[in-house]
């Protein structure tokens, strides 16, 4: 019963092709054979486009979140300069009004990038804000205590962070699918943003102590809560970084050094407030340390600066 069925199905194209000629069977077959071997090709381009796609626009958002390193390291440093000055150091004046023209320059830098990549990402409006919030701030923050313009300048970096975040989210970065380009990737955008700022918050929480010479149990606190989140960011980053090296070992003569200098870094610093936590003081003068701890913050920006190229690299050579 079943054979009589099959033969059944099978009859009338037995029938048909027995009455072409041979040229006429060779040219079914043929048409038989492309339809699903063209459909798997389709598919596969289409597949391929897709990813392409997926993969630009990821290159586009690092071009953009790349141009927004500067003015989060200008902001971190005016935070810091501005404490400084509201303590009556008037010798910072000068540098905190060259600042803000360096800020200036880098929205500058970044409208250039939000007219060409602005639109696919969706920032626009979100950059619009930050702009009109900053100038609003830089009319009037000296009108603050070092305590309340550090505040609000950690505050004001805060939608920097989270406008970086955002900008991951809509450029697919955070949705990257290997495992050397993903994890570059979360530390461009999360974790080594998220280090420098906690640096930069150690330093101008340290520099608006309201007596250098007596820190408080409270301001200990706050410092040792500093050191420790600096300490785990440092081996999270490291971690990360280690993964995307044994994933891709070319990474590891680009990124190796900069990340030791960077962890190095992090640690003299650590261990620089850790001294200022077992003597209740802040020994060394202020400007100095203010000075120190920049070039230490600045090792991370240096990391950036190396994993950035790299990223947009690795995701060329996908798209290619």
């Amino acid at each position: 019963m079943y054979r009589n069925f099959i033969e059944g199905i099978f009859t009338p194209a037995v029938k048909l092709m027995s009455q072409l000629w041979y040229w006429q069977k060779f040219a079914v077959l043929t048409v038989l054979f492309t339809i699903p071997v063209g459909f798997a090709l389709f598919s596969f381009i289409t597949q391929i486009d897709k990813s392409i796609a997926f993969t630009e626009k990821e290159i586009s958002g690092i071009h953009y979140i790349s141009s927004i390193y500067p003015l989060l390291q200008d902001l971190q440093q005016h935070r810091g300069m501005a404490s400084l000055y509201l303590r009556g150091d008037v010798s910072f004046l000068p540098r905190l009004l060259e600042k803000e023209k360096n800020i200036r320059e880098d929205f500058d830098l970044i409208n250039i990038k939000d007219q060409e990549f602005g639109k696919e990402l969706g920032t626009i409006d979100t950059l619009n804000t930050l702009q009109k919030k900053w100038a609003f701030f830089e009319k009037n923050y000296m009108k603050l205590t070092p305590k309340e313009s550090a505040g609000q300048h950690t505050e004001f970096i805060s939608d920097i962070l989270a406008f970086i975040g955002y900008i991951g989210d809509t450029s697919n970065l955070i949705l990257d699918p290997d495992l050397d380009s993903y994890y570059l990737m979360n530390t461009l955008v999360n974790t080594l943003p998220a280090l420098s700022e906690n640096l930069g918050q150690a330093r101008a929480f340290t520099l608006s102590v309201q007596d250098p010479k007596k820190i408080s149990d409270g301001e200990r606190k706050d410092i040792i809560n500093y050191i420790k989140i600096a300490l785990i960011a440092d081996e999270k980053i490291k971690r990360d970084i280690h993964v995307a090296f044994e994933a891709n070992n070319s990474l590891e003569a680009v990124l190796g050094q900069p990340m030791k200098e960077m962890s190095v870094s992090v640690r003299s610093f650590s261990s620089l407030l850790d001294t200022f936590v077992n003597t209740n003081k802040i020994e060394m003068p202020l400007p100095e340390y203010y000075a120190f701890s920049t070039t230490v913050i600045n090792s991370n920006f240096s990391l950036l600066e190396s994993i950035s190229p790299s990223l947009h690299d690795l995701l060329h050579h996908r798209t290619d």
